[in-house]
């Protein structure tokens, strides 16, 4: 039963960190960016995001949804994006392993 648990938050995790991937490169072709380089910076402030700032759904709940250097809110859709991947990866992995 632990397996399973752990094996469903590590494909959980994986899910949000690709929606996490999609919303920004959605981002990054909307204001003509190069979308394969450059670092993720905060959109009102400009601050470069550290590594720990970066982690897919836990980094917008532990900054309460706001930068942590101008404390600007950070729009939903990216913490609406990591947890719906999330969840499609999720129920994917369960169907694929429950057949």
């Amino acid at each position: 039963m632990f397996y399973i648990i752990l094996f469903s938050i590590a494909v959980f995790m994986l899910g949000a960190t690709v929606g996490s991937a999609v919303k920004c490169l959605i981002d990054r072709r909307k204001n003509i960016k190069t979308w394969a380089t450059g670092r993720s910076k905060c959109p009102f402030c400009g601050k470069v995001l550290k590594w720990y700032e970066l982690i897919a759904f836990f980094s917008f709940i532990m900054l309460r949804g706001k930068c942590s250097k101008c404390k600007a809110k950070i729009p939903l859709s990216y913490f609406i994006y990591e947890c719906v991947f999330g969840l499609v990866f999720l129920c994917l992995s369960i169907g694929i392993f429950k057949k």
